[in-house]
């Protein structure tokens, strides 16, 4: 069975389907477990001027597209960009800079 495709209807042995393109087919099988299809809201996306761009913007399930690149970017502060080292360094920092707090708290003599 096709990824995208909708069980319409089950008979013994056989599982009738529509893909998200409308077409139709059916698959035989001997055992199956079918999962409900996911489904967005059903928004409508507009431009500035009006015109329906819902199928530039979401998915024909309804899902919003998304550009799906998870590469790590450098972030933006203001004018600054902070990449992962400089992060890292920060954090480091941070940590020596609360151990050796913790350090003279547990060392300071007790009134």
């Amino acid at each position: 069975m096709d990824i995208g495709a909708h069980v319409s209807k089950v008979e013994k042995g056989k599982a009738h389907y529509e893909l998200l393109d409308g077409s139709t087919g059916v698959e035989e099988f001997d055992f199956a477990m079918l999962i409900p299809p996911f489904a967005g809201v059903g928004l409508k996306a507009y431009a500035k001027d009006g015109s329906d761009i819902t199928s530039k913007v979401f998915a024909p399930n309804g899902f919003m597209k998304v550009d799906a690149d998870y590469t790590p970017n450098l972030m933006k502060s203001g004018k600054q960009a902070i990449g992962q080292e400089h992060i890292k360094t920060q954090i480091i920092r941070i940590f020596l800079l609360l151990e050796s707090l913790l350090h003279l708290h547990t060392s300071s003599p007790s009134l």
